[in-house]
């Protein structure tokens, strides 16, 4: 059913080509002498290539070396060239060069127009098959109205690009040089204020400064003054202990003046300091076993005996003034053994004030000279920085941030098709146009065939055989003038 459908409707198309030859044919031909006039007069563009490899500095750091660390920046880097190139003043310039003389003098040059399509015969594009950023070499492109056209016009553009790119720089590098000028005037007067600050500080601290340094320096060991501090302290000790001892002597002495019978009970130590004492506490033992000896031999009125108990009674005597001077004696040492605990007292005080205020200030100190170290720092990264801007502006002036490699390279044949190419194309896009609206104004009507022929596609089959039967006899027949009926001549004489 769809299939005869089919049929039926290419018939009626066919009939309607056939019947209707000029509502198609006068839009075919129309279009075709249109399109085949621009081919013939439609001037052939030509495009020329240039290989260019671009430096990292249009926008990296100024201090790199032309090396991109990723392929961002490199992207950045090449869609920067892609904007620059049609910039306007690019643009502008090129048309200034590329152009007669009797244009360029011309009012209004350069028109809006001619700008647009200036900018639109340039391009930069990365290599076929990839993206920005892939590779370190991108092309120009230049059209032209000639192969040596492009050429000449690429290298135009390349030369006003790369100007432009110069220009840049060095208008980059101006605003980085003026800006680290002022990042450096700020940072000194930082600098110079905590400097004052820190001056202030160590002024203060006078001699002690070199022992608050040791203290902020970690693992540098005790500092002077604390090893005086431990000094101080030990000789505080062995003074006390001295004094200790020497108490002691002069108690026990005091005891022997009231006491002399303990005179040998005298300590080693005590003796030790009095030496005259000692030989008389040896005298008086060698003389009371001499006279303990005399005794058992003979009786008191023996004048032996009596000449030892006088030189028993001398040495007595002899002791006892040596006891008292050897209590002044041991009064005046107790008397230069506690000035000298005084004097160790107050130096160990001295030292503890000292350290103590030291240690109020350290953190201060420490906070206000890492402040002045990072202020110096910045000042010498500025400083650096400010030598690599001042570089880089100098640079502009005389090298170029794209290298060019080679000459253009023209394209093989015109972009776009040919001639040939576009005639064929303009008469078959015309005959198209004519058979579309030719269809379009001309379609079969479906309703009114269905209600015609019946439901049934067998019903439409009938139709068309009875209506080419109708139609012949129509063509064979004839009318009775006077009775008015229809006269269907018979079948030829030669059937019979």
């Amino acid at each position: 059913m769809a299939s005869l459908k089919s049929i039926i409707e290419g018939q009626f198309y066919l009939r309607q080509i056939r019947d209707n030859v000029r509502a198609w044919l006068i839009p075919a031909v129309a279009v075709g002498m249109l399109g085949s006039a621009y081919a013939l007069v439609r001037p052939s563009v030509w495009i020329a290539t240039q290989d260019m490899i671009v430096r990292e500095e249009i926008v990296g750091e100024l201090s790199s070396r032309g090396r991109f660390d990723n392929t961002d920046e490199r992207k950045a880097a090449q869609e920067t060239i892609l904007q620059v190139a049609r910039n306007r003043k690019v643009v502008i310039n090129s048309l200034h060069d590329v152009m007669p003389e009797e244009i360029r003098s011309s009012q209004g040059f350069p028109k809006e127009s001619l700008i647009r399509r200036w900018q639109d015969a340039i391009n930069v594009r990365a290599a076929k098959g990839s993206e920005f950023g892939d590779s370190d070499m991108i092309y120009l492109q230049v059209k032209g109205s000639s192969a040596a056209q492009a050429v000449e016009n690429t290298k135009i553009v390349a030369e006003h690009l790369g100007q432009e790119l110069n220009e840049l720089r060095k208008q980059r590098s101006d605003s980085v040089i003026r800006e680290l000028e002022g990042t450096i005037k700020l940072a000194v007067a930082n600098r110079d204020n905590a400097t004052s600050r820190l001056e202030a500080i160590e002024r203060e601290i006078g001699s002690d400064l070199g022992e608050l340094r040791t203290m902020n320096r970690s693992g540098s060991g005790e500092s002077n003054l604390r090893t005086s501090l431990n000094q101080i302290k030990s000789e505080l000790r062995n003074t006390q202990s001295e004094q200790t001892q020497q108490i002691e002597r002069l108690e026990f002495l005091r005891t022997v003046v009231k006491e002399p019978e303990k005179i040998v009970a005298i300590p080693n130590g005590v003796l030790a300091a009095q030496p005259t004492l000692r030989r008389l506490k040896d005298g008086l033992v060698d003389t009371q076993l001499r006279l303990a000896d005399l005794m058992g031999k003979m009786n008191a009125a023996h004048p032996s005996v009596k000449a030892a108990h006088v030189a028993l009674d001398e040495i007595h005597s002899k002791i006892r003034t040596e006891l008292k001077t050897a209590i002044r004696s041991a009064e005046a040492e107790l008397d230069v053994n506690q000035a000298l605990e005084s004097s160790y007292e107050q130096q160990l005080q001295t030292v503890k004030d000292r350290l103590s205020k030291l240690a109020s200030m350290r953190a201060s100190y420490e906070n206000l000279l890492a402040d002045v170290e990072h202020r110096t720092s910045q000042v010498e990264e500025a400083q650096r920085a400010l030598a690599d801007a001042r570089a880089s502006h100098r640079a502009g002036e005389t090298s170029s941030l794209i290298t060019f490699v080679d000459e253009p390279n023209p394209s093989d044949k015109p972009i776009g098709p040919g001639r040939i190419t576009l005639i064929a194309s303009s008469w078959i896009g015309g005959l198209s146009l004519g058979l579309g609206l030719l269809f379009l104004f001309s379609q079969p009507d479906d309703a009114s065939s269905s209600n015609r022929f019946g439901r049934r596609s067998t019903d439409r089959v009938t139709h068309n055989y009875r209506r080419r039967a109708e139609d012949q006899i129509d063509d064979n027949s004839q009318t009775d003038r006077r009775t008015g009926e229809t006269i269907v001549p018979g079948p030829p004489e030669g059937n019979h």
